[in-house]
């Protein structure tokens, strides 16, 4: 007749299977959340410093700082970033790596370059927009008599066309007042502004003089109110004339000089 199994000797085998599977499932916990951490650290402990926007130089000893070698990589465009600074970074930063991981840094060219449009032949009022359009400015505007192109047309440009700068450059232009005038005549200032006096100024072949200031209430700012030759007199090439500017500033000169 077959021996029962001893009841006490069944809940000890229970027991150590219980045990067992509490001594597992501890060193199951331990080896995924405290083992394989430490594991994982020991080999990736660095953390990758932020040099976006750094120039290279800066974001290289910064990263040598850290135990890691900068790489320069490709060179792009960039509109916002300066030409020499970090667009971006790989690793990116404060990510973890090992000691000694290559960083790799991609730098800006500065903006991207634009074609200089042919502006010589243009009317001076279709320059601005031609400008904008290409995303250049207008730079500085010089005047000169000229035989070949007629008043207001573009004669000289600084920049040649199809040359590539930088967006956002300025093109300096000469502009033609047309064929040099036989005789000279003082032309009529008052109401313009300073600008345009200069201009007239410089079609009549004279040359201008002293600029003075005078506050009035009832006058509008930066126009010319008074000049020292009569208007429509004859005058000799070279002549020079004076004028004054209204201005609501006090303390300016408050009388006409002649």
């Amino acid at each position: 007749m077959a021996r029962k199994p001893n009841k006490n000797t069944k809940g000890r085998v229970l027991r150590q299977l219980l045990v067992f599977g509490l001594v597992m499932a501890g060193i199951y916990l331990a080896l995924i959340f405290l083992i394989m951490p430490l594991y994982t650290r020991h080999w990736q402990h660095i953390q990758v410093p932020e040099v976006t926007n750094l120039s290279f130089a800066a974001a290289e000893k910064m990263i040598r700082g850290s135990d890691l070698v900068p790489q320069e990589g490709e060179a792009k465009y960039d509109n916002n970033v300066p030409p020499g600074f970090v667009i971006f970074q790989n690793p990116l930063a404060h990510s973890f790596v090992k000691k000694g991981r290559r960083v790799y840094l991609v730098i800006s060219r500065g903006k991207q370059p634009v074609p200089v449009p042919n502006l010589v032949g243009a009317n001076l009022r279709d320059v601005r927009f031609v400008l904008l359009q290409g995303q250049l400015a207008l730079g500085k505007i010089t005047y000169e008599f000229d035989v070949y192109y007629p008043e207001g047309v573009i004669m000289e440009q600084s920049v040649e066309p199809d040359a590539e700068i930088s967006a956002g450059s300025a093109i300096d232009i000469t502009v033609s007042l047309g064929p040099e005038p036989v005789d000279v005549f003082v032309p009529g200032l008052v109401g313009r502004t300073v600008e345009d006096a200069d201009l007239l100024i410089k079609k009549a072949r004279l040359t201008k003089g002293r600029v003075s200031y005078k506050a009035k209430n009832d006058a509008v700012v930066n126009k010319v109110i008074a000049q020292s030759l009569q208007p429509g007199l004859r005058a000799a090439k070279g002549d020079t004339i004076d004028i004054v500017v209204s201005t609501l500033a006090q303390g300016q000169e408050d009388k006409i000089p002649w």
